[in-house]
């Protein structure tokens, strides 16, 4: 307890002595490229311009370990885990969605029915981050500067927008599917600025939509990825996983405008709108310092269909890299280098989907169907305590038991986790089946004590929570399951901070908060693993 109160208090004092010395920045700049493994900055290195990618590497501060040590892994709970300084334990959001006991039924972690999506004619449920239990950074840059900072998310989806800018942010949007436009919620806005509209009216996404994605460069000069026509590679679907893609045809065929989601366009649109928020809302412009986080896609959910080994992969990192030094650009124009931060990571990585683990390097590897394994457990149950439903819900990793009915055949709720999760353990594919029992009493391996603990939130958790072997991964029925089992993020800050250092040492997910919050001169709600202030210290703002 010591050790937390004397890091909490050395942190305000860096906090303090940034203010001090007048070397704030007048806005930081947050880019968050969903499903990005940080081997992609070196995979595609020859190919980068030196505007984008490269700048940050080899003039900002790399931090080259750094990890999100928790069971879940995907844009919601990294998302809340980067921008709380918390883990699901405290934070809550302990996936995208989970059971909601209360109400019998699964709970999204942003949708709230008590609002609406502003910004489209199409009736949709708004969101809110009511399911967060921890303010964000940005509430507490909010607080300390008694709401004279402006606060702002940019994101493809609206979990990410959403948890990232907390309560109290001057604006938050995401893309709409259906519409194609820029959006947000009546919990935020009841219309949408005019300049939003404005955005809106040049149907930016009708217009990218009607173009093909074909290659940037010649494909001889793709020289990190499989062939284009490689076969284990799934793709949009069948027939669809060559270049060049005819994004109208598939996207009138799909519906709606969520194929884009998948393409480089997307992250086009994103950037366009960031240089529009930044001019028209005056970020940057007076004495507090402004928050903007910008949230990129890796291929969004189409991310495991191609691969880290894809042709698409390695196109679509070499547009980012344009789109990213155009931010740079603006950036060092708009303030000069050592007047704005901008730092760039990811709030999940990626994995190599099985067929290419499994077909084309031989390793051990499979398919875990969570909603075979819910039917098969429900049986075993009925067997053990009898012929009741005993299961209400199961995730990629978490079962949800129907407890209540352990009165009706005195039976301890403690004993029909344990033969849920020693039936579990018999799966291939499981490493390891754990209860809420043995999280709450740290009855887990000492290997994964830390990775359990985090990820269990009582109220929310389910009563087994499972971890899947090396190279296996979940897949549902009627819904894309974002999991990953990579831990390893990339970490780079840029601007006023000192330039070309890579720094070895190891920090946590839970460690980006309390650094940006003395970047910004303000307390960190909390200190972070330890390695805060070290990190703060050794890149200290100019």
């Amino acid at each position: 307890m010591r050790h937390w109160s004397l890091l909490f208090l050395l942190l305000l004092g860096a906090a303090g002595s940034l203010r001090s010395q007048e070397k704030l920045p007048v806005v930081v700049v947050g880019i968050v490229v969903e499903n990005m493994r940080p081997d992609y900055l070196q995979r595609f290195a020859d190919q980068y311009s030196n505007d984008g990618f490269l700048k940050l590497s080899h003039e900002g501060w790399n931090c080259t370990s750094f990890t999100m040590d928790q069971l879940v892994q995907n844009h919601a709970s990294g998302t809340a885990t980067l921008f709380t300084g918390a883990t699901p334990s405290r934070h809550g959001i302990v996936d995208l969605q989970w059971y909601d006991r209360a109400k019998a039924t699964e709970r999204h972690c942003v949708f709230d029915e008590k609002y609406v999506t502003v910004g489209t004619q199409s009736p949709r449920q708004g969101v809110s981050p009511s399911q967060l239990l921890t303010p964000t950074l940005a509430d507490q840059l909010k607080m300390h500067t008694l709401g004279k900072s402006k606060v702002f998310s940019i994101a493809l989806n609206s979990a990410p927008a959403v948890l990232s800018a907390g309560f109290s942010p001057d604006g938050v949007y995401w893309f709409d599917d259906l519409s194609g436009n820029m959006v947000t919620s009546s919990y935020y806005k009841k219309e949408l600025p005019e300049w939003v509209k404005r955005f809106n009216d040049k149907k930016t996404a009708r217009s990218l939509a009607s173009k093909n994605w074909a290659l940037l460069k010649p494909v001889s000069e793709y020289r990190e990825c499989e062939a284009d026509n490689d076969s284990l590679e799934v793709g949009f679907g069948p027939g669809k996983n060559t270049f060049p893609y005819q994004m109208e045809e598939m996207i009138k065929k799909g519906g709606d405008f969520s194929l884009l989601k998948a393409t480089p366009f997307a992250n086009t649109i994103l950037k366009s709108f960031f240089l529009s928020l930044m001019e028209e809302e005056n970020v940057g412009k007076d004495q507090y310092p402004d928050m903007v986080t910008v949230f990129f896609s890796s291929m969004d959910k189409f991310s495991t269909d191609f691969g880290p080994s894809s042709m698409e992969m390695e196109d679509l990192y070499l547009r980012l890299d344009q789109e990213i030094g155009e931010i740079i650009h603006f950036l060092e124009n708009s303030f000069g280098k050592d007047r704005f931060v901008l730092y760039l990571t990811s709030n999940c990585s990626a994995s190599y989907p099985v067929k290419i683990l499994r077909d084309r390097y031989r390793i051990p590897s499979g398919i875990f169907a969570p909603e075979s394994a819910h039917a098969l457990l429900n049986t075993y149950l009925h067997a053990a305590f009898g012929d009741l439903r005993w299961t209400d819900y199961v995730s990629s990793n978490q079962v949800y038991l129907n407890l209540k009915l352990s009165g009706l055949n005195n039976v301890r709720p403690a004993e029909i986790r344990e033969k849920a999760a020693e039936f579990l353990s018999q799966f291939d594919g499981i490493r390891l089946a754990v209860t809420a029992d043995q999280i709450r009493q740290n009855i887990v391996p000492a290997d994964l004590v830390k990775t359990m603990t985090r990820s269990y939130c009582p109220g929310r958790s389910g009563d087994v929570l499972f971890l899947l072997r090396d190279g296996w991964q979940p897949a549902m029925k009627n819904r894309v399951v974002p999991y990953t089992s990579q831990q390893q993020l990339p970490l780079l800050f840029y601007g006023g901070v000192k330039s070309a250092e890579t720094d070895p040492a190891a920090y946590q997910g839970t460690d980006l908060a309390p650094v940006l919050c003395a970047i910004l001169g303000i307390q960190p709600f909390i200190p972070g693993e330890g390695q805060a202030l070290e990190l703060t210290e050794r890149m200290r703002v100019k």
